[in-house]
């Protein structure tokens, strides 16, 4: 089966019962193996096996006041951020490279839930995940369309150094992603948004019974092609990079 309990949980999963799960994870859960940012010590894990990509994970920041423009705006202001998860310490570094760590208030959610403290006023601006299809597609996705049944959204960048220092310090493990103008709207995102992206794979425990990991290996590549009719991230399913750039 595919473990879902989050995909640090799914790791924790696969080193328990590794002949039981194929898994989702990105890079940052095994930089944190290493690395630990959650105060808990792990044996460095090195058994996982790579199966084949699934989507990506790529976020920015977004805010229904077009006057907060770069992080330096959001002093004095309320911000979403995550859960004590891989992708709060990306968001809290940023802040903190921002020099905003301390002067803002943080509420902590599920994207989901900044979606709804967003419309409700709760907060002032989110780390918002959308649609992105490597290397170069772009579209708001299902939280972003939500937010805009409210009011247009506005987009804030991080600059790309700040994101080069995060992944020197162990912090992220992502790739820096330009938007180039007017991709995600040409009213309310005019200049080139930077923001960084994490590529979630499945994968398996090298301890795995390989006939399984055949089996599933099989159907992802026969199935390959097919998958965006399922999700909108499915294109990244495909058996070349270069379809997909082409």
């Amino acid at each position: 089966m595919v473990a879902t309990p989050g995909i640090t949980g799914n790791i924790e999963l696969a080193m328990r019962s590794p002949n039981e799960y194929i898994y989702i994870a990105d890079t940052l859960n095994f930089i944190h193996m290493q690395k630990d940012p959650y105060g808990k010590k792990y044996n460095y894990y090195n058994k996982s096996r790579f199966i084949s990509n699934q989507c990506s994970l790529t976020f920015t920041w977004v805010t229904f006041d077009k006057n907060i423009k770069t992080g330096k705006d959001l002093v004095g202001k309320t911000v979403g951020i995550k859960r004590k998860a891989a992708p709060y310490y990306g968001e809290v570094g940023v802040l903190k490279h921002w020099g905003v760590e301390d002067k803002v208030k943080l509420v902590q959610s599920g994207f989901g839930e900044a979606v709804r403290n967003l419309k409700d006023g709760l907060i002032d601006a989110a780390h918002m995940t959308f649609d992105h299809i490597y290397p170069a597609g772009f579209s708001k996705g299902v939280f972003i369309t939500d937010l805009e049944t409210k009011g247009p959204i506005y987009y804030i960048s991080t600059e790309p150094e700040i994101i080069t220092s995060l992944y020197k310090e162990g912090v992220v493990a992502d790739i820096k992603i330009r938007i180039p103008p007017g991709m995600l709207d040409r009213k309310t995102q005019p200049n080139e948004v930077w923001c960084y992206s994490a590529a979630i794979f499945l994968g398996a425990d090298e301890r795995m019974d390989p006939d399984i990991v055949h089996e599933v290996t099989r159907v992802i590549w026969e199935s390959a092609g097919k998958w965006d009719t399922w999700h909108a991230q499915g294109k990244h399913m495909t058996t070349s990079w270069r379809e997909k750039i082409l």
